[in-house]
Order: structure tokens, then C-alpha cells, then sequence
């Protein structure tokens, strides 16, 4: 996919291609006005626009063989430019994730439950110890960041399947509906307890984040209305955990995206230094 600048770029090189078909002579002008176009780009740093240009030349002028060559000789600088760049953008990034990160977990802590698999992360301010017998709403993170809620009527006949939060204000966010299917909406104790995974309270967390300062009314939806009332502190655990798996799932993205650009980033010179022996364009960019 081109940016926006890749794209006109290319249009340009492409009318006046167009304009310029009635002789070779003008064509290779032409070419070689985007060649030095490509090279002031890269002498100022403006890796994006070089990167479009090269690519411009080939698509505009395929028959200038010798420019197409220039250009592609200019093309892994334009690359490593443009990767460090991006890699530059990444590691920012992923420092100041990983300061949210390690500021986020402290308000949390990890639940290793017997009756579940895999151990989950809660927020540590306005926990209920034992949520399953009580009526409570709670969210949760896997260990793989992933923000889900379980919500728990004790003792309950309602048999509901979704719940709604709304603010002082009278704004509103809800749950997608679970059916009663004995594992994500079971029974057990005379409770009710239904597990919405992330897809299914992606209003949530944003909701409690927006009000972690308010106390928020629950209304767990069923054959009937029930309502509840969230304190302020709730709302906050809430909102922390949310906040601690989107953190969790963003640092990991970038992550990914820092290895990615330093692989690019190592094929971009490997391509110079076999274009260009002896290393004849002056080093790294990094060292210039």
C-alpha cells in the first residue's frame, strides 16, 4: 500500500510520462529529473518521498534500464533511512510502554484459581475476595493480555446473560448477550455466573475508564432487571485492568514491530554492501 505522497509521486512520473511518449531522448530526461528528484530526497532525509521516487522511475520509465539501476543503487539507503526511522519511532514507543506497563502491574495481582487452567490478573482496588458469591462485576486480564469480565449474581433466579453500566450522566455501555450454555453462562450454587470474553465488553473497559472516578449503577439483564451499585473504587480496579491489558497488548505489537524493522533493517545494508563494494556510500547512516 503507498501513502498518500508515494501516490502522487507515482501520478506525476506517470502524466508526464504520458506527455513525454513522443521521444527517448525526452523519456530519459525525464527519468533522470526523478533520479536527482530521488537523490536530493535522500540527501535530505526525507526517506518516504526517496523510496517513492525510485520506485517511480521503474514504474514510469521501465524501458531506461541504466536510470532504473541508478535508482535501485540509492534504493537501500533510502530504506535503511526510512527503517531507522520507523525503528527510531518503535523503541520510543516501547519505552514508554514498558514505564506504563511496570507502573500498571503494581496496582495488580495474579489469581491462581485450582478451578481454572490458567491462572488470571485482577486489579488489587475495589477487589471482592470471593466475587462468585456475591453480586459483583470483574475484570480480569489472561496471560496473554487479554481483557475479559466475569459478572456473578449470588444467590439469583434471574438467569441473566448481559449487563449495562451507566453513569451519573445517564451515558451508557453494555455487554454483548451470552446464552445459558453450562460454560460461559453456568450455574453453580445457587449463583449465577457469565463470562464475557474481550469482543464481548469492548464498550467496558473504555466506559469505566472514561468515569474511574464515579461510582457507576450495573443492571444485569435477564428475565428481569437487576441493579447494582459500582462504587468509585470498583470502577477503578475496572478501568485499571482494562488499562493493563491494552498496555500489555500494545508493548507486544511494538515489540514484534522493533524485531521486524531490525531485520529489515540488516537486509537493507546487506543489500548495499553488495551493490556498493568496498562500501563506497561512507558507512551506516548511523554513523553519519
Amino acid at each position: 500500500m503507498y501513502s498518500a505522497a508515494s501516490k502522487s509521486v507515482i501520478a506525476i512520473a506517470a502524466a508526464t510520462a504520458i506527455l513525454s511518449s513522443c521521444g527517448e531522448k525526452e523519456s530519459t530526461k525525464n527519468a533522470k529529473m526523478l533520479l536527482t528528484e530521488a537523490q536530493t530526497a535522500l540527501t535530505a532525509k526525507e526517506y518516504d518521498r526517496a523510496v517513492a521516487l525510485i520506485d517511480s522511475v521503474s514504474m514510469a520509465y521501465p524501458e531506461e534500464i541504466d536510470i532504473r539501476k541508478e535508482a535501485m543503487r540509492l534504493r537501500p539507503d533510502a530504506t535503511e533511512g526510512l527503517t531507522m526511522a520507523k525503528l527510531s519511532h518503535a523503541d520510543s514507543l516501547t519505552a514508554t510502554l514498558q514505564s506504563r506497563y511496570d507502573s500498571i502491574a503494581r496496582l495488580m495481582v495474579k489469581v491462581d484459581n485450582p478451578e481454572f487452567v490458567e491462572g488470571y490478573w485482577v486489579a488489587t482496588q475495589g477487589r471482592t475476595p470471593n466475587p462468585m458469591s456475591t453480586d459483583i462485576i470483574e475484570g480480569r486480564v489472561t496471560g496473554n493480555g487479554e481483557f475479559y469480565i466475569v459478572s456473578s449474581l449470588n444467590p439469583s433466579s434471574l438467569h441473566h446473560h448481559s449487563f449495562s453500566l451507566t453513569s451519573n450522566g445517564g451515558e451508557k455501555a453494555s455487554t454483548a448477550s451470552v446464552a445459558y450454555d453450562g460454560e460461559m453462562n453456568y450455574r453453580i450454587n445457587g449463583g449465577e455466573v457469565v463470562t464475557y470474553m474481550s469482543d464481548g465488553c469492548k464498550e467496558i473497559g473504555p466506559f469505566a475508564a472514561a468515569h474511574r472516578t464515579e461510582p457507576l449503577t450495573v443492571t444485569f439483564h435477564g428475565d428481569g432487571d437487576k441493579r447494582i451499585r459500582l462504587s468509585a473504587s470498583q470502577t477503578s480496579g475496572l478501568a485499571t485492568a482494562w488499562e493493563f491489558a491494552k498496555t500489555f497488548v500494545e508493548f507486544r505489537h511494538w515489540s514484534i514491530e522493533r524485531e521486524r524493522l531490525n531485520r529489515q533493517l540488516a537486509i537493507a545494508r546487506d543489500q548495499r554492501a553488495r551493490l556498493i563494494p568496498g562500501n563506497s556510500s561512507g558507512g551506516n547512516l548511523s554513523d553519519r
